[in-house]
């Protein structure tokens, strides 16, 4: 692991934006999936480069690859999980209320409003 004394290292998580050619070719499905495969490591090698050229310590591969997002990268790597699209509506947070949704009041409608994820939107007690 990089530590500094001298200063705070700098990384990222989460998905880069991809190069516009290597988008459509990962929205394509699998008729564009070789050339999605063949286009990956050149389009790696660059937003590497670039993080590199910024000042970021800890680079990493954007989740170039990760078809589906996390959830797909999950999918497509182990075993036990399966598509549930009957369940796809229900909220499944089973009224539990997250301590940010408690302290950042004011926040939580916004969130709600903003999250893909099934964020309470009942008042805190």
């Amino acid at each position: 692991m990089r530590r500094s004394t001298d200063r705070i290292i700098v990384s990222h998580a989460g998905t880069l934006p991809r190069p516009p050619e290597l988008q459509q070719l990962f929205v394509g499905g699998p008729e564009t999936s070789a050339a999605f495969e063949a286009a990956l490591p050149e389009a790696v090698n660059e937003v590497v480069k670039k993080q590199a050229e910024i000042g970021i310590d800890v680079v990493n591969d954007g989740e170039f690859s990760k078809r589906g997002g996390f959830l797909g990268y999950v999918r497509d790597r182990m075993t036990g999980f399966e598509a549930r699209p009957d369940l796809a509506a229900e909220q499944r947070d089973a009224g539990v209320i997250g301590a940010t949704s408690v302290t950042f009041l004011a926040f939580t409608p916004l969130a709600s409003e903003c999250s893909t994820s099934a964020i309470s939107r009942r008042s805190a007690p």
